[in-house]
């Protein structure tokens, strides 16, 4: 079988200086300026050869030539076959050279056939595209024959619905332009202080302290206020008998400086700059690396001074009314008991005398029946 031939139009221009016909059974010189043709064989690394205008007519009369027209292909490449040609080369040896695909044309061409002009070959690498990764079916591009209109596949152009989720997306990401490593945590002391008028600083009450040891460093001061309040409030309200304080009113501050975290920057992280020292004296200008701190911040829940008179008032209405109501259930048990406490005592007293105008007898006291 005589080897195929590829005429190979790309390349042909005319001659500019004097060479000789590739062609052995020819050997005429190619004059300057005459045409000149390239074609080669199967082999893509293989030599080319430069023939006269003479010799290519000789090869185009050949039933094993085909012409390669990149310019214009007019019938379209089988995409599956090439598709699977594609796929047996990349799981190959990546650095050996890549091979030539080329198409299988459906019906063989025959000499003399003017009606059906010879299938296209390519020449470097197929027409595939990469499936998309926003889940829609891999589809392959129509070649150039069918880019006047013939195609009846849309193509998709401009914007795609993937760029209706750039807001959510941008607003994702920009959250988490501070947001630091797992490893670099802080340490806070969370406490509950009362505030004292006319001074930078509070009292702590009952002992209300907890410790976090693992906070983020990159932490808001609106993460921190959450923090704060979402700690400290269970134990408030076990301490004071569920007493209502209005949490919007409640101030969270450091405790050193006695700053209110709510005047802070509410998208900067409140205590990272302060974690950055410089690795070595010799390393300033290789920038700061983290390093936690030593010593836990301490952040405070502070009540004011009016939320706090009106607790007390409302801890000693409660402490009155369980004394009374003590002092009523003892006296039933034991009618000749007396509470012998000088502070219950003087609140039952106080009590008593506002009560007494509307009462027939004084509260507290039983008539005493003899047997």
């Amino acid at each position: 079988m005589p080897e195929e031939i590829y005429a190979q139009f790309t390349e042909d221009k005319a001659a500019s200086q004097p060479i000789q016909c590739g062609r052995i059974d020819c050997g005429q010189m190619i004059n300057p300026g005459d045409p000149r043709h390239v074609i080669r064989n199967r082999n893509p690394n293989g030599l080319r050869k430069i023939v006269c205008d003479g010799c290519r007519r000789y090869y185009l009369t050949q039933p094993t030539t085909v012409r390669v027209d990149t310019r214009q292909p007019t019938i379209a490449a089988q995409a599956q076959e090439i598709h699977r040609n594609v796929i047996d080369a990349r799981g190959k040896d990546a650095t050996r050279s890549q091979r030539r695909v080329t198409a299988i044309p459906e019906h063989p061409v025959h000499q003399g056939s003017a009606s059906m002009p010879p299938p296209p070959v390519p020449l470097g690498y197929p027409h595939v595209a990469v499936p998309s990764s926003w889940g829609r079916s891999m589809s392959f591009p129509a070649p150039p024959s069918q880019w006047n209109g013939t195609s009846s596949h849309v193509y998709p152009r401009g914007y795609s619905d993937a760029h209706a989720h750039y807001p959510a997306q941008r607003e994702a990401w920009a959250s988490r332009a501070y947001q630091s490593s797992p490893a670099e945590t802080i340490g806070i002391i969370m406490q509950v202080l009362r505030e004292i008028p006319g001074k930078f600083k509070g009292q702590i009450i009952q002992n209300l302290v907890e410790g976090k040891p693992n906070i983020p460093a990159s932490a808001t001061p609106p993460y921190l206020i959450g923090r704060v309040i979402e700690t400290m409030k269970p134990k408030l309200m076990a301490v004071t008998r569920g007493y209502p304080f209005d949490y919007n009113r409640l101030i969270i501050r450091e405790v050193a400086g006695w700053i209110d975290l709510a005047g802070e920057s509410p998208d900067h992280p409140y205590f990272y700059d302060r974690c950055l020292v410089n690795p070595s004296i010799k390393a300033k200008d290789k920038g700061r690396v983290f390093k936690k701190p030593k010593n836990p911040f301490i952040l405070a829940l502070v009540i004011d001074s009016e939320q706090w008179e009106k607790y007390l008032d409302y801890a000693v209405e409660l402490d009155a009314e369980e004394v009374i109501r003590e002092n009523e259930l003892s006296m039933l048990v034991h009618p000749a008991w007396r509470d012998p406490r000088p502070c219950a005592a003087l609140i039952k007293a106080s009590i008593y005398s506002q009560w007494a105008p509307m009462a027939e007898e004084p509260l507290g006291v039983l008539p005493h029946h003899g047997m």
